[in-house]
């Protein structure tokens, strides 16, 4: 799944990466479910929604959204279209004997992504979910999703007719981080300092 995520770009970077405009929604280095999110689809402006898709007939919100239901689940059925999400990185859980250990994932290049999405509006607005799917190698000692990660062309044919590849784990680097992240009411840089354990 993808709980938590970054998303440290200021407007500006956000416009020149996507080449889009969007309206001001400060930077992240924590944030949550039910929080403002950006995002975007084919137009030439973005929008903020709330992260927690929520069709008008039901009281769930729901943050990710599995691929292998989207053509046959009624909620999902339910969306407006696609979209793509902004980011930096996200952050993942890793169950072990001694608790549970927080995880920054992002590219290893370190350049911006967006995630898959679906958007649904509502009286209150657009909410969206993170279309999860299965883990590559270096994901899977972590946790059994991940979120659909795309850049470039990627992001144009997700928004186009819905197909992603799957994110190769050389492209990507995993690095535990402090569990100052665990509570969302931490949003500082702070969040993504390296845990060092030997080995």
């Amino acid at each position: 799944m993808c709980g938590r995520y970054t998303r440290t770009l200021k407007v500006a970077e956000l416009e020149q990466t996507f080449r889009r405009r969007f309206p001001a929604l400060a930077a992240s280095y924590n944030v949550a479910p039910s929080q403002p999110v950006v995002a975007f689809d084919g137009r030439e402006e973005g929008f903020v929604a709330t992260w927690g898709f929520r069709p008008g007939w039901s009281d769930r919100a729901v943050i990710n959204a599995r691929d292998d239901k989207l053509a046959t689940s009624r909620f999902w059925k339910a969306a407006d279209g696609r979209v793509a999400i902004p980011a930096t990185g996200f952050y993942e859980w890793q169950k072990t004997e001694g608790g549970k250990r927080p995880h920054h994932i992002a590219f290893a290049d370190t350049t911006p992504f967006a995630f898959a999405g679906l958007r649904v509006d509502n009286a209150d607005g657009p909410t969206v979910a993170i279309v999860t799917t299965s883990p590559n190698d270096l994901m899977r000692p972590i946790h059994d999703r991940m979120p659909v990660m795309l850049r470039g062309q990627a992001i144009d044919r997700w928004l186009a007719d819905g197909r992603f590849d799957s994110i190769g784990s050389d492209d990507l680097v995993a690095v535990e981080v402090s569990t100052t992240v665990n509570s969302p009411k931490n949003d500082r840089p702070e969040c993504l300092t390296p845990v060092a354990r030997a080995h």
